[in-house]
């Protein structure tokens, strides 16, 4: 890749960059879980990234994106599905605390294509808020749940849903624990 750009290929410098930064952080136990996806530790294995990273280097990635595009206009390091992807991904492993449609609206500077809600979603979702009498962390707790169940049948593996709901709930219920202490 070093070759290509000094043969003038300079835009791909962006990628250059992430390369090396996951080729770094592939050992880093700052940037990586100690427990792989099945809870299990193991000497000399890390676990996948933590969720910063990964809102990080999409961010970086995105922003590459952005920079060869400027030169580049067809050139396109990430596509829609894939990104809808990482958001299933994210929710399927428990983060709520960020949202690739954001990510994507914050670097770009343009909302995701096909992320627009139809009248019925939001009917629905004024209905659940409702019935949750306006209690905003029950409403965010049913609807991480709801998603979980979601990424489970888009990624077609129901297989451990049950357990992932049940660690959410719990995760639920001792954070609400510690704020009553």
């Amino acid at each position: 890749m070093e070759a290509l750009i000094e043969n003038g290929e300079e835009w791909m410098e962006p990628l250059m960059n992430l390369r090396d930064m996951l080729a770094v952080s592939r050992d880093d136990k700052e940037a990586r879980e100690e427990r792989r996806r099945d809870g299990t530790k193991k000497e000399g294995q890390l676990g996948p990234y933590k969720p910063a990273f990964r809102a990080n280097f999409l961010e970086l990635l995105l922003e590459a994106q952005r920079q060869i595009q400027a030169d580049q206009p067809d050139i396109n390091l990430i596509n829609y599905q894939e990104l809808v992807a990482i958001q299933v991904l994210w929710h399927r492993d428990n983060i709520f605390n960020y949202n690739v449609a954001d990510i994507y609206a914050n670097i770009l500077g343009r909302k995701m294509e096909n992320t627009h809600e139809s009248h019925q979603v939001i009917e629905e979702k004024e209905m659940l808020l409702k019935s949750c009498n306006c209690d905003q962390e029950r409403f965010e707790l049913i609807n991480e749940l709801l998603s979980l169940q979601k990424s489970k049948t888009i990624l077609m593996k129901k297989r451990g849903l049950q357990n992932d709901l049940e660690n959410r709930i719990d995760q639920f219920v001792n954070q609400r624990k510690n704020v009553s202490k």
